[in-house]
């Protein structure tokens, strides 16, 4: 099955960039957690962590630490 990948607004990289370095984890990582922190805070959503994939990055990269 292949999963839909919307593509990150190049305006939001570099900040993003920069926050995942401060904060020392990769941009997918941070990504992720931002997204799950926005769907936790609307009414009914409840994200599922960890079950999507979102600890690989292209190139089968891990981003586990």
């Amino acid at each position: 099955m292949v999963m839909y990948s919307p593509r990150i607004d190049e305006a939001l990289i570099p900040p993003l960039y920069r926050l995942a370095k401060a904060r020392r984890v990769p941009m997918t990582r941070l990504v992720s957690e931002i997204l799950q922190e926005a769907l936790a805070s609307v009414d009914g959503e409840q994200p599922q962590a960890g079950h999507n994939g979102a600890g690989t990055v292209k190139g089968g990269e891990s981003d586990a630490g």
